[in-house]
């Protein structure tokens, strides 16, 4: 993007006589910076030279505007940053001065992460805090997670653990369901199972709120979004358009609200136009006033005006993306068993190492569509070297290729205690298909002729089947367990999850259940506790032949084929390349189990 000088704005065809823009709202806070993506718009090393990048132009622009600040979203970002500048006091210095007068922040958490896959880590999400504290006298209240829609109620728990009071939610909903519109663009107090609160903001416009809606700043909103603000409305014009626009989705409940102007690993251009732009539109003196700050000021102001009068929301909330790491489930259990492996006083670099393999793009698998051959082989072999390291440091060099146990299974009949539950006539069965989101797959995906054992095991229902995923097509692969009803007699809950158990959701219940512990299958005659150590996404589907039948659906693996690139072209590449370090003879266990 070309730079554009903040410090005049052009106002042609704009009145500026109203007294104000929207009603309700009298301070718009501005929170400018980057959403941390670790290999999304290039590979994780890349990214992380970016950043740093970035960051030194930031403290340049803070040199030079006084009014000039800057929001890291990710820890990891600044410890990027720290590598490489930790010993330059010059520079520590003029980082700690900003961070102490409000001008540069550093986001809670290390990364927006796939939270609900990974139970057992979340509390290596705030790993960077102490040393902010200890080195700069900064401790940040503000967990700021964009992208995923969603994030289970522990992650909540955690962050409070931490000291972190305050969520804002920036929220990608380009594949979600719209929330309930009283959880949106208004805060709220979000009370877990467990007590602790958070006051919360979510934005379903997402980080990109600030140009893409709201016209700030404008000649950035101009060039990112021409047809939304075109330039012969000038830029009073396009700012003028946006906050009238931006406002009309605001409840005026509050005095004030937020918006973040940021994208994916952003630089700095954007943000050092709005500090010329805001200066100009409150020169006019109307309301409402812009407010360039980071973003504990909006949730301290709203906590100190109204945190008694603020609703309370309690309810699980889920992991609406978390189903991608299903391109590796393996790996994916390493993960986790790393985290249970790994103290809470363990060597900082292993705590940093694991919480950098949660980040929401670091599935491994082929990365966004539109990359080189050479982009998507270097980024997923980067991402596999990412969950190496973490789990080496937590477990060892032996656990880099272990795998799940397999403990023999031998066919048996089912005793009576399963009468009432397993339709007759119906077995356990495995299906491969292109990829839904909920069902995971359709209907008409095709049954595979693969062996899958059943019996009795410990008065448990065991299920085993081993499929090679060299030999399936792209697409998603589900493993289906009949039930005795039809689906209305049933809802999943992760076991973990009290008030999913309860039927408490925080913006309704979901088309499918992220439950990497345990599932709960909660029914009208019966109930079900089921576990997998690899199959950990579960939605229910109907038969669509027997109306008293629901399909129990576990996703088993998420299949790629090879990379599409620049131009739509795909080149298919192996399932070693595609997913290195993963088995390709994948072993499927499920254990089920009937409440009393």
């Amino acid at each position: 993007m070309t730079s554009a000088s903040g410090s005049a704005l052009s106002g042609q065809g704009v009145s500026l006589g109203h007294p104000r823009v929207g009603a309700g709202v009298d301070t718009i806070f501005i929170v400018p910076g980057s959403h941390l993506d670790i290999g999304y718009t290039d590979t994780p090393s890349r990214v992380r030279e970016a950043r740093v990048r970035h960051i030194e132009d930031a403290l340049r622009a803070a040199r030079k505007d006084p009014d000039f600040h800057w929001f890291e979203e990710g820890g990891w970002s600044f410890d990027a940053w720290l590598q490489r500048y930790g010993r330059d006091e010059k520079r520590l210095t003029a980082v700690r001065e900003l961070l102490r007068s409000g001008r540069f922040g550093v986001g809670a958490t290390w990364l927006s992460p796939h939270a609900a896959a990974f139970p057992q880590a979340l509390g290596f999400l705030t790993v960077h805090l102490d040393e902010l504290d200890r080195r700069f006298g900064y401790r940040q209240s503000v967990a700021v997670l964009n992208d995923p829609p969603s994030y289970p109620e522990a992650l909540a728990d955690a962050l409070a653990a931490h000291g972190v009071r305050y969520l804002l939610v920036g929220a990608n909903m380009f594949l979600s369901r719209p929330f309930p519109g009283e959880l949106v663009r208004t805060p709220f107090w979000w009370e877990t199972a467990r007590g602790n609160r958070l006051l919360v903001y979510i934005d379903p416009d997402g980080p990109t709120a600030g140009y893409d809606k709201w016209g700030l700043g404008p000649r950035c909103a101009q060039i990112i979004n021409p047809t939304r603000f075109p330039r012969k409305r000038g830029d009073m014009g396009t700012m003028e358009d946006g906050i009238r626009a931006g406002l009309g989705g605001v409840p005026s409940t509050y005095k004030a609200t937020i918006v973040q102007q940021s994208l994916d690993n952003w630089d700095t251009e954007c943000a050092q136009e709005l500090s010329g732009a805001v200066r100009a539109w409150n020169r006019r003196g109307e309301l409402p006033q812009l407010v360039i700050a980071q973003p504990e000021v909006y949730f301290r102001n709203i906590e100190e005006r109204y945190g008694r009068e603020l609703p309370v929301r309690r309810g699980e909330w889920g992991g609406e993306w978390d189903q991608i790491r299903a391109t590796a489930p393996v790996w994916t259990w390493r993960l986790r068993e790393a985290a249970r492996n790994l103290a809470a006083d363990a060597p900082r670099d292993a705590r940093a190492a694991l919480a950098t393999t949660l980040d929401h793009n670091l599935a491994i698998g082929p990365g966004r569509d539109g990359m080189t051959e050479r982009e998507c082989r270097t980024g997923i072999q980067e991402a596999a070297d990412i969950y190496r390291r973490a789990v080496r440091l937590a477990s060892g060099p032996q656990a880099l290729t272990t795998e799940p146990p397999d403990p023999a299974l031998a066919a048996s009949l089912l005793s009576a205690v399963w009468t009432p539950v397993i339709p007759s006539g119906f077995v356990v069965r495995l299906r491969s298909g292109p990829p839904w989101i909920a069902p995971f797959v359709g209907a008409k995906a095709p049954v595979l002729a693969v062996a899958i054992t059943t019996g009795e095991r410990s008065g448990h229902l065991a299920v085993r089947t081993v499929i090679d995923r060299r030999t399936l097509a792209e697409g998603n692969l589900v493993i289906e367990v009949p039930l005795r009803g039809p689906p209305g007699n049933f809802r999943l809950a992760p076991a973990r999850s009290p008030d999913a158990i309860a039927g408490r959701w925080l913006t309704g219940e979901p088309a499918f259940v992220v439950a990497p512990d345990s599932l709960q299958v909660i029914g009208s005659s019966f109930s079900l506790h089921v576990t997998s150590a690899t199959v950990f996404s579960w939605t229910l589907l109907r038969d669509e032949h027997d109306a008293d039948v629901t399909w129990l659906q576990g996703l088993v693996s998420i299949q790629s084929r090879g990379c599409i690139l620049e131009g739509r072209r795909r080149t298919p590449l192996t399932f070693e390349v595609l997913h290195p370090g993963e088995p390709a003879r994948l072993v499927v266990q499920l254990d089920i189990s009937v409440l009393r």
